[in-house]
């Protein structure tokens, strides 16, 4: 996309928005600079904590304007606990009331829809009415393969689900006048539901938080006091990260001097704290929850090591998670508990050490293996990473 010629007007669709964090905020900000006159339909915030954010809701903060900055938040159901049924609701409210939104909109004057497809897809749905009643172009930046990941993050058996929303995934797709994606290997599986589509590969980025690395007194004491060599894991506790093979990898290592820090939250968080107590590993896993996206700097520069995690299926080895890239960016070594497509880009880059996923005994030899590096070693590693973020993910 380029807008050198004159400033455009544009309908960004994202289910997530600031105050919620997502690459898309960058992006908005991005083209506001450019001076563009940008509208956002989004949720009302409530991720990943499941419930509104303080100051926003029903009759809060719903319509802002700054400046060339309009958002419209849509009506939904708060996320919750993050179970099936309330998934369900939060992107079935989604749909239904961008609808009239969608409708409304499309009397006024766009260039072109811009979807931050995150999951669920249908949120593209608003996009596809605007596009169709103005005919205007349609882009896609996907972030999550549909219908796959219904069944592997949801744990479905049967293909049932997935089948019905495999019509709905494809007329997505047909009206989509270019499509992105964040990994190469998604490519094939979007080939395989729509031909004659244009694809291009557009990883996401570190934000300038990590990039800049600006000055941030911020300290938190609980993270000080950890001895020994410290492995972060940050982002979504959820089943797709694959939580049950960390903590073995944990278990598999409890005499040694390293320790796990978790920050984030999400449905798994709970049964992942009864199962830390159950296997009496609270001196070895720390969940110190979430926190604002510029204090991640200071945590990722107090571990000595950073860790993906996702659990074994086809849509996850082709997945590149978001995180991936202030990883990079902050020049640490990365650990891996992934199939494919990331542990890939790890061990390319020579940033880290990979295992495949659910491996949990390589995955321990690895942190053992990196805790016993010298410093310079280390480093040498993480700068691997660094310059490879400069060079793929800049």
């Amino acid at each position: 996309m380029t807008y050198k010629e004159k400033s455009k007007n544009i309908l960004i669709i994202s289910s997530l928005y600031n105050p919620e964090i997502v690459r898309v905020n960058d992006l908005v900000d991005y083209l506001v600079k450019k001076g563009n006159k940008i509208t956002v339909l989004c949720s009302i915030p409530n991720y990943p904590q499941g419930k509104y954010y303080k100051n926003y809701g029903i009759f809060k903060k719903r319509y802002e304007k700054i400046g060339n900055l309009k958002i419209i938040r849509i009506l939904v159901y708060p996320r919750k606990d993050g179970s099936k049924i309330n998934l369900f609701l939060n992107y079935l409210s989604f749909i239904i009331f961008s609808i009239m939104p969608a409708i409304i909109l499309s009397f006024r004057k766009f260039d072109l829809v811009f979807v931050n497809q995150l999951s669920p897809i249908t949120a593209a749905i608003p996009g596809v009415i605007v596009k169709k009643i103005k005919r205007i172009p349609l882009i896609m930046w996907v972030t999550d393969l549909w219908p796959e990941s219904v069944k592997d993050a949801g744990n479905l058996k049967s293909d049932f689900i997935p089948n019905l929303i495999l019509p709905i995934v494809k007329y997505i797709y047909k009206n989509c006048d270019q499509i992105l994606v964040t990994s190469r290997g998604f490519i094939d599986s979007i080939h395989e539901k729509i031909m004659n589509k244009e694809i291009i590969y557009t990883p996401q980025w570190g934000e300038e938080v990590f990039t800049k690395k600006t000055k941030n007194n911020f300290v938190y004491e609980p993270m000080e006091k950890i001895k020994g060599f410290k492995i972060l894991f940050a982002g979504n506790i959820g089943i797709a990260q694959d939580f049950d093979c960390i903590i073995k990898s944990i278990n598999e290592i409890r005499d040694y001097k390293i320790h796990l820090v978790v920050l984030g939250d999400g449905r798994a968080k709970q049964d992942i704290i009864k199962r830390i107590k159950n296997m009496n590993l609270e001196s070895k896993i720390s969940l110190f929850g979430s926190f604002p996206l510029e204090t991640m700097p200071y945590f990722f520069d107090q571990a000595d090591a950073l860790l993906i995690s996702l659990k074994k299926s086809n849509i996850f080895s082709r997945t590149v998670p978001g995180k991936t890239q202030p990883y990079m960016s902050s020049g640490k070594p990365i650990l891996t508990n992934a199939d494919g497509e990331v542990s890939h880009i790890i061990s390319e880059s020579e940033c880290g050490l990979i295992a495949n996923s659910g491996d949990y005994k390589t995955l321990s030899k690895n942190m053992v293996t990196l805790s016993r590096l010298s410093n310079f070693e280390l480093k040498s590693m993480g700068n691997n990473g660094k310059k490879y973020y400069e060079n793929n993910f800049n």
